[in-house]
């Protein structure tokens, strides 16, 4: 089975990009492939570094790299909900070396990637 997996809930505050970041991580160790997980919404706040969680808490965007780095699947994050939520500014040179990972796209990268997978979650 082709995943696609849509982020729409926030780094912190709700269970929602948790739960996707458990879920993509249990499909890959099934023998399922996510062809993309895309990033809307609030669901942009995952590609934030600003945040900094204590020691002892979990760091879900560091996770979100982890989980890039192990199963070379696509980080997309929207553009312009990045720039509504001040995650991202206009000249884009506020972008932390670490989100390599991710990557900034529109609306029609989505589109796209629906054309290939069987099917789309949303958390």
């Amino acid at each position: 089975m082709k995943y696609m997996l849509l982020i729409t809930g926030p780094v912190y505050g709700s269970q929602n990009a948790l739960t996707g970041l458990l879920f993509a991580r249990n499909a890959f160790s099934s023998g399922n492939n996510i062809s993309s997980i895309f990033f809307y919404c609030n669901g942009v706040t995952n590609f934030n570094t600003k945040y900094s969680p204590s020691k002892n808490e979990f760091n879900l965007v560091q996770a979100w790299i982890d989980l890039n780095k192990k199963f070379k699947v696509k980080l997309n994050v929207c553009e312009s909900a990045s720039l509504r939520r001040g995650v991202i500014s206009k000249k884009k040179n506020n972008i932390d070396k670490e989100l390599v990972y991710f990557q900034l796209v529109g609306l029609i990268e989505i589109v796209q990637e629906m054309r290939y997978c069987d099917q789309i979650i949303q958390f």
